[in-house]
């Protein structure tokens, strides 16, 4: 019995002590991936490409960010293209981090049911176009459909700082089939059961640091490749939730008999994006007078730009002053419209832009802090990139135009400009911008005074030559007025001093008429 004992607490000290290498294992391994991300944060800003996550008849889904991601990881943020075909319906889902939704192309419906609380849902369906904005906060379920002939495609931005897995989203969908690759996950997790019994009976493997280091290595790399080909089973599932309760649970939560309950659960076959047989009709909402619609929806298709240039593009800005919930979700947006060969005065955000280009080309210049070009590409239509806060960007539209839009991770967006009527130059004293930039104050006035009649948009170089060319030919005709004025002024002072002349010349012969007449008259006499 005693040697029993012992061996027991043999047995229990081995597994505590294998036990406890494991974890301080698996906490040097976090400490060093830590350590080497923050060492390359937002070393590289080149676009990428999303990967597809979902497919079916009736539309896919496209992601860019989750763990691995680079940039998306570093920004805490994490990007989506939603694509849906005539009929086509994104099942209810919430998701759990603050989202900003953009109508990119076509039109349908949305869906936004409000929970609140132990007190009635509030459920409202909404026509929507190419330019609306829908705010979603945490865990608010939001549904797509579209009903028109046109793909409806909708762009999404979360802000993943504070979401259930680090730098990734999940999705909860109240509808649908079951999670695939559930089997793949089980087979995942029994394997690396398996690693870990083996890595016990190895005993001594954490001395041998030149195997240990491959088998990181070895790790990182298959991690590589893992987040390349998705996170389907990691990161976000598109499996129902309804199907992780029991029959017995949902029979109660939904006061339904148990076989109609998997009934229902049997007939739940595809995931996340479905295709409906027949049109489904709405009736129209009453936005004008729908608090509910105001707390959600925006619409840049129906508001003034707040900057127009003309030959140079419109800007709208959308924060928390127009739409309250963005202060809740700490996200905000820019829509930009530059029209040929115009250009944004360079400027930099207190936050991570996220740029989209809904139409045209364009082109994008950003500098680090270290006064390297951070980024130096060509964008065009579907292209989405991430501008770190703080660093300087332009943004010059190409022949056919430039029309993006910028997701801004804050709800009151401030920026600073380099040129322009705003640029941050123009508070520096002549003299001190002098000495710094090394130049006389004729040259450092230049930089102060660069597109000082212009804000934010600089027209292209044709255009602002003919705008001076224009703003000349007034002076000059203003000019040219201005003389004939004076010469009429001088032609008819002259006539006046002829008229005078003449009149003095007409008294004078007058009075002499006058004169001669007295003379002959006293000789007379």
């Amino acid at each position: 019995m005693a040697i029993g004992m012992k061996i027991l607490l043999l047995l229990l000290v081995i597994n505590a002590a294998a036990f406890a290498r494991r974890e301080d294992e698996q906490q040097r391994h976090e400490h060093r991936r830590q350590r080497e991300r923050h060492q390359r944060m937002f070393e590289d800003l080149k676009p990428q490409e999303p990967r597809v996550e979902l497919e079916s008849d009736g539309g896919k889904l496209e992601v860019w960010g989750g763990r691995g991601s680079g940039v998306f990881e570093d920004a805490n943020v994490a990007a989506c293209r939603t694509t849906l075909k005539r009929r086509g319906l994104w099942l209810p889902s919430y998701i759990d981090a603050p989202s900003m939704q953009l109508v990119t192309r076509g039109g349908g419906r949305v869906g936004v049911i409000s929970s609140r609380g132990d007190r009635r849902s509030q459920e409202t369906t909404f026509k929507v176009e190419k330019g609306d904005v829908v705010a979603v906060p945490q865990g608010v379920v939001v549904w797509w459909y579209n009903d028109q002939d046109r793909d409806l495609e909708i762009v999404g931005l979360a802000d993943v700082t504070e979401s259930t897995r680090p730098a990734s989203l999940r999705a909860f969908h109240l509808a649908g089939g079951k999670q695939e690759g559930q089997q793949r996950k089980e087979e995942e997790r029994r394997r690396g059961r398996e690693e870990e019994e083996d890595q016990r009976r190895r005993g001594r493997e954490e001395e041998e640091e030149q195997r240990r280091q491959r088998r990181e290595d070895q790790r990182r790399e298959d991690q590589r490749r893992e987040d390349q080909r998705g996170e389907r089973s990691e990161q976000s599932g598109y499996g129902a939730v309804i199907h992780g309760f029991s029959t017995e649970v949902l029979s109660r939560a939904w006061q339904m008999d148990k076989s109609t309950v998997k009934e229902l659960l049997q007939s739940q076959s595809e995931m996340g994006i479905i295709r409906l047989d027949k049109d489904i009709t709405f009736p129209d909402q009453e936005e004008r007078d729908n608090t509910f619609y105001q707390n959600f929806i925006y619409r840049f298709g129906k508001t003034n730009p707040d900057i127009r240039v003309r030959d140079g593009g419109e800007l709208r800005e959308l924060n928390s002053y127009k739409l309250p919930v963005l202060k809740q979700l700490g996200l905000g947006m820019e829509c930009v419209q530059l029209e040929q060969d115009a250009m944004v005065s360079p400027n930099w955000f207190r936050a991570h832009q996220i740029l989209y280009v809904m139409e045209g080309r364009g082109k994008i210049e950003a500098v680090s802090n270290d006064g390297e070009r951070a980024l130096d590409t060509d964008l065009e239509k579907g292209s989405l990139v991430v501008i770190p806060a703080f660093f300087p960007s332009t943004k010059i539209a190409g022949s056919e135009g430039f029309h993006y839009v910028s997701f801004l991770t804050t709800d009151k967006p401030m920026i600073s400009y380099m040129s322009g009527r705003n640029s941050v130059y123009q508070g520096i004293p002549l003299r001190v911008l002098s000495r710094i930039l090394n130049v006389d104050e004729e040259r450092a006035k230049q930089v102060q005074r660069a597109h000082e009649r212009e804000s934010v948009i600089f027209p292209s170089e044709s255009s602002a030559a003919r705008r001076r060319d224009g703003q000349r030919d007034p002076r000059r005709r203003e000019d040219e007025k201005r003389r004939h004025e004076e010469e009429d002024e001088s032609r008819r002072r002259q006539r006046e001093e002829k008229r005078r002349e003449e009149e003095e010349e007409d008294r004078r012969r007058k009075r002499e008429s006058e004169d001669e007449s007295k003379r002959r008259g006293a000789w007379a006499l």
